[in-house]
C-alpha cells in the first residue's frame, strides 16, 4: 500500500488555467471601472460654473477700487467740517478721485444702490457738474455702471465711533460726520433659489480726517482748507 495522500480538489488550490481566467476577469473589471471613472470625470467637467460667480468677483473689484479712494471732501454749506458723503443702510453716496480707466483728473461723485429691477448699480458723475449733489435723490445725468443683476437686497454698514455712545461699532448710517468711516461693509442677498454667494466685501478707505478738502472750482481737484 502506497503512502501517498490524496488531497481533495477543493483543497488543492487553483490550477494555472483557473488563475489565468481569474486574472482575465479582474483585468476586465478594472477596465470597466476605469472607463466609468473617465466618463464621470468628463461629465463633471462639462458642468458649468454657476452663472454669476465671475460677475461677483468683477463687481467687488470695481467697488473696492472706488471705496479705497473714498475722499474726505468737505461740504461747504455747514458751520463745522463734515465729509460730503451719505451713508445709508441700503445705499452709499461718496466722492473719490477718478481711477486710471476713467481718464480724467476730476474728482468723481458715486452713488451705489439697488434698482427696482434688482440690479446693483454704480452711478457716477463729475464733481464739476453742480447738478450732481450727493444729497439729491435725482439721478438725472448720472452715468450708470451695472455691476450685477438678480439682487434681492443690499446692506451697507459703517464701522466707526458712534456719535451717541462714542464707542466704535458697526452702524447703519454715516452722514454729517467729520471723517469717513474706518471700514465699509457691503452685503448682497440674491433671490430665493439663486445659488450665488456674495462674500462680505469689507474695505478700509484710505482717506482720513486730515485729507478732508474743498473741491476747487474749475478743476474739480481737492484743495486743503
Amino acid at each position: 500500500m502506497r503512502g501517498d495522500i490524496t488531497i481533495p480538489r477543493s483543497e488543492a488550490g487553483f490550477t494555472l488555467a483557473e488563475m489565468l481566467v481569474a486574472l482575465g476577469v479582474l483585468g476586465l473589471g478594472a477596465g470597466l471601472l476605469a472607463s466609468a471613472l473617465h466618463t464621470a470625470a468628463r461629465t463633471m467637467g462639462s458642468v458649468s460654473i454657476p452663472a454669476g460667480d465671475e460677475s461677483i468677483s468683477a463687481a467687488q473689484r470695481v467697488l473696492r477700487e472706488r471705496l479705497l479712494r473714498f475722499s474726505g471732501t468737505a461740504r461747504s454749506d455747514t458751520a463745522t467740517l463734515v465729509v460730503d458723503a451719505q451713508g445709508e443702510p441700503n445705499r452709499l453716496s461718496f466722492s473719490a478721485p477718478p481711477t486710471d480707466r476713467d481718464g480724467s483728473g476730476v474728482l468723481q461723485r458715486y452713488r451705489l444702490m439697488l434698482t427696482p429691477g434688482g440690479t446693483l448699480m454704480l452711478y457716477s458723475a463729475s464733481s464739476l457738474d453742480a447738478r450732481m449733489d450727493l444729497r439729491d435723490p435725482s439721478l438725472a445725468g448720472w452715468r450708470q455702471t451695472p455691476l450685477i443683476e438678480g439682487v434681492r437686497a443690499l446692506e451697507v454698514s459703517y464701522f466707526g465711533d458712534d456719535p451717541v455712545s462714542g464707542q466704535a461699532r458697526w452702524q447703519g448710517w454715516w452722514t454729517d460726520r467729520p471723517a469717513p468711516p474706518a471700514l465699509i461693509r457691503l452685503r448682497v442677498r440674491f433671490g430665493s433659489g439663486d445659488r450665488r454667494v456674495w462674500p462680505d466685501l469689507v474695505v478700509r478707505p484710505q482717506a482720513t480726517v486730515n485729507s478732508a478738502c474743498m473741491v476747487t472750482p474749475g478743476s474739480g481737484g481737492c484743495q486743503q482748507p
